[in-house]
């Protein structure tokens, strides 16, 4: 049996960045899954060229468009965070 769940990136940014989009998504009922926590916070620099962009946040293929528009209607002030009318 296969376990491996496909991903896709729905966010790059800056560690902190990357936390607040991951909770907003987590309230909204989307597991998140982060590429380069850890070297994203000790040394972003190594991760990605100028340091910019250094943490992934990725989702399910399967929830990516959902995603997009929880991150969406956020960024538009419709959804707030843990505000289960959009799902």
């Amino acid at each position: 049996m296969n376990d491996f769940i496909k991903t896709t990136e729905i966010f790059r940014g800056s560690s902190i960045e990357s936390m607040g989009i991951m909770n907003l998504l987590e309230s909204n009922g989307l597991p998140v899954y982060e590429d380069n926590a850890l070297m994203a916070t000790i040394e972003p620099f190594a991760v990605s060229p100028g340091g910019f962009g250094s943490s992934i946040i990725k989702v399910a293929q399967e929830d990516y468009d959902k995603a997009l528009k929880v991150i969406e209607d956020y960024n538009n002030g419709v959804n707030e965070i843990g505000d289960d009318s959009v799902l």
